[in-house]
């Protein structure tokens, strides 16, 4: 079937040109209305209800769309200091697209007149002389929220706590240019971009949006560059590079038409496709190329060599393509729009790849003129260097198969150690490189405020006012003083820490000391609205029947603030009694519930991905025990990778299992390539040492460069300053060397010691064993 397809591209080699020009001037058009834009919300959540009913909340509580800014050296307690962050808060409530800005410049005085209660900003406090700016810090310094929140515990740091409007049709790419208006407020009043420490969503979907940019922009030309520069190395001439890159390119820009189509956003994980899928079409078109010189090194004539070599090379390389087809679409088994995304589009381009390889390589060799086939010895230590790999494992593996044997047996046993060390979080602070400004900022932020995780508890009674009697109360005051004790928690907010501050002011209680009846309750509050007190929304509806405690963290690990989260949310449940609703909620909150989801469907991901590999295993080799047996090698880069992260890290970031989906339908394709050599030159001989050493010289040594080409096409992710994309670059090289160290030692070794049995002796049923060409116009 392979060798009539190709023999039939052949014959209408220019209508085939013609055809793929059309669409690739139509693919360009397409592409061109891409946008770069990296939403973390989108991406995770998509039409999530869960995410829908926070939005719900924060829209009606406020805080769903905040940006910190805390400002460095702002001498904020100097006459000067203090004029210009009034200046600031003033002139950003004046944004149209900014609901509200806290500051301690807008933060309320509270202090009891003979005739009620007076309240006012510290800022006009200090204007207006009420109180002298040193009286006004030093109230500040002891309240617990206000120096934890508003001004940094050490130095007198101030932050800007930025609320925007709700909008949830607000476009990616406009947040650049929005936050560079937030800065200028800053800049007007003399202050540099280096003293603006900034922290929250909006900050990082910019900065997040940025990277893609710069993974297109900057990661892809140079994977390109590093590649083209490897294939020449590799093989002396310039038509390999023609080939390569030429098809490479052209299945890059039709995956690219195909995402596009399905979203016309560029996220961070679309703008790793282009190198990725170079990578991988490299790779079919290097064992074509390879193929192709050897048989021409063999004495075929161009035209033969042409045929031979793309059909059995055809019939491996389709093999490879459909199981690494199958592990990035394992990618989609998470339930999450970024993911299933990427693992479709990354399928389609596998495909692709596949067509355009076996389309438009074999019509480039038959217009080419006929290749040296000596020219690599322009690069004779490269050449004797993978000569001499292949060599020293072909005669390690048959030489000391035992041996070869309970070295991987050993390593095994160590990886499946490493594998139970493995605890999965995420933390999105630690995505970013530790230089990376976002990064400082949030450091530098979560050092000086208390922690910057929020959770949001949200209570709701059948009838209103049945949260704010005093026994009500009483039980808000008693989770939150129980979890203030405890060490994984900053701070805790909620409506009792307003009618504390009220009945200390105006009835002179103890600290702490609540109102003891519904009455003086409901009069605090009215009192407290009538002299225009702000903030009290934030803890209780305008009904009186759901109030909302928020709770900071230090802890960064979004799955164990989800854990947390839960056991608040039981705290209160066991306080309060069935007769209360307990909602937990907040964005860390979301994301680490969202976790786990994601780490379940990578776990089905990778069964799916392990199954249906084996599967094309049994079928590519016609063989059900070797099928199985060849599996290990596959099995044990994956392995080895996850042990690799058990004993080198406290937490494994939940994005990082993604590489073992995308290892798994790449590390097999040597597998394939290896045993289908072998079996051809089995079926040609009667001496199983003989078909390991030609296989070894022919597919091996195309594997040795295979792997050099992916391992070092993929070191320029290491680029990136975002995790996911860093890892390419290491984790995954790491998983092809093992693959490559298995298939070259391990799977010789085996079939030596005859674990994994391959027929010798008789040609295989329907193939020739030097195949001759049918009439075709070349």
């Amino acid at each position: 079937m392979v060798r009539r397809y190709i023999e039939l591209v052949l014959r209408y080699r220019l209508l085939v040109v013609a055809l793929c020009l059309i669409a690739s001037i139509a693919g360009s058009v397409i592409v061109s209305q891409g946008v770069f834009a990296s939403s973390l919300i989108k991406l995770f959540f998509g039409n999530s209800p869960d995410y829908s009913r926070y939005r719900d909340l924060a829209d009606q509580f406020g805080e769903s769309d905040v940006i910190v800014i805390a400002v460095e050296d702002a001498a904020l307690f100097s006459a000067s200091g203090w004029e210009r962050l009034d200046t600031i808060t003033g002139d950003l409530e004046a944004h149209p697209e900014i609901r509200r800005v806290a500051s301690i410049s807008n933060a309320q005085w509270l202090e009891s007149e003979k005739d009620g209660l007076a309240i006012r900003s510290y800022a006009e406090a200090v204007r207006t002389g009420s109180v002298t700016l040193e009286e006004a810090e030093e109230k500040i310094r002891s309240s617990e929220v206000l120096s934890n929140t508003l001004v940094g515990v050490e130095e007198g740091v101030p932050a800007l706590v930025i609320e925007l409007l709700p909008n949830h049709d607000r476009p990616v790419e406009a947040l650049p240019a929005f936050m560079e208006e937030i800065f200028g407020v800053f800049y007007r009043q003399g202050l540099e971009r280096s003293q603006l420490h900034v922290a929250g969503f909006v900050p990082e979907t910019i900065e997040v949006t940025a990277q893609a940019r710069y993974s297109m922009a900057t990661v892809f030309p140079i994977t390109a560059l590093v590649l083209v520069c490897i294939v020449f190395m590799l093989f002396g001439q310039l038509w390999p590079v023609i080939a390569t890159s030429g098809v490479g390119l052209i299945a890059i820009l039709w995956t690219f038409t195909f995402a596009i189509l399905l979203d016309d956003e560029i996220n961070l994980m679309m703008a790793m496709v282009p190198a990725v899928m170079m990578v991988v079409s490299f790779s079919d078109i290097v064992h074509l190329c390879s193929a192709y010189v050897l048989d021409l090194k063999e004495g075929y004539p161009k035209q033969v060599a042409i045929i031979k070599s793309a059909t059995e090379v055809g019939q491996a390389c389709f093999f490879t393509s459909v199981t690494t087809f199958f592990g990035f679409m394992a990618i989609a088994f998470v339930p999450t729009p970024v993911f299933q995304r990427l693992g479709i589009v990354l399928g389609f381009g596998v495909a692709i790849a596949l067509l355009l390889a076996m389309t438009l390589v074999p019509i480039f060799f038959s217009l080419m003129p006929t290749p040296d086939i000596h020219a690599e010895n322009r690069f004779v230590g490269m050449a004797r260097l993978i000569d001499w790999i292949t060599f020293q494992c072909n005669h390690v593996a048959t030489g000391w198969p035992r041996a070869v044997v309970v070295g991987f047996v050993i390593l095994t046993v160590t990886a499946i150690y490493g594998l139970t060390l493995i605890k999965v979080d995420t933390n999105l602070q630690e995505r970013l490189e530790p230089d990376n400004h976002i990064r400082q900022s949030q450091v530098f932020i979560q050092k000086h405020f208390a922690g910057t995780n929020v959770l949001d508890v949200y209570l709701t009674s059948d009838e209103p006012d049945e949260l704010l009697t005093p026994a009500a109360l009483r039980s808000f005051q008693k989770v939150q003083d129980e979890l203030e004790r405890r060490a994984e928690i900053d701070l805790t907010l909620s409506m009792v820490d307003v009618l504390e501050g009220l009945h200390a002011e105006l009835a002179g209680a103890a600290p702490g000391e609540l109102p003891d009846s519904r009455a003086l309750i409901s009069q605090y509050l009215l009192l407290f609205d009538l002299s225009g007190g702000e903030g009290l929304g934030a803890f209780v509806d305008q009904e009186r029947q759901t109030a909302r405690v928020t709770v900071r963290i230090p802890e960064a690990g979004l799955v164990t603030a989800a854990h947390l989260g839960d056991e608040i949310g039981a705290m209160f449940g066991r306080e309060f009694g069935a007769g209360v609703q307990v909602e937990v909620t907040g964005l860390s909150y979301l994301f680490g519930k969202w976790v786990d989801f994601i780490i379940q469907g990578q776990k089905r991901g990778l069964a799916f991905a392990f199954f249906t590999t084996t599967i094309l295993m049994i079928l590519c080799l016609r063989l059900w025990g070797a099928g199985l047996v060849s599996m290990i090698p596959n099995a044990l880069p994956l392995m080895v990778l996850g042990a690799v992260l058990g004993y080198s890290r406290n937490s494994v970031d939940s994005d990082l299992m993604m590489i073992g989906m995308i290892a798994i339908g790449i590390a097999v394709d040597d597998t394939i390539h290896y045993l289908t050599r072998l079996r051809i030159e089995a079926s040609r001989v009667d001496n199983m040492d003989e078909a390991l050493w030609k296989t070894s010289q022919v597919t091996g040594r195309a594997i040795v460069q295979t792997s050099i080409i992916l391992c070092l096409g993929l070191l320029p992710f290491l680029m990136s300053d975002y995790l996911t994309t860093r890892m390419l670059g290491s984790l995954l090289p790491l998983t092809l060397v093992m693959a490559l160290i298995s298939d070259l030692l391990l799977l010789p070794a085996l079939v030596k010691l005859r674990l994994l049995r391959i027929p010798t002796g008789t040609a295989l049923e329907g193939e020739q064993l030097h195949p001759q060409p049918r009439a075709a116009s070349i």
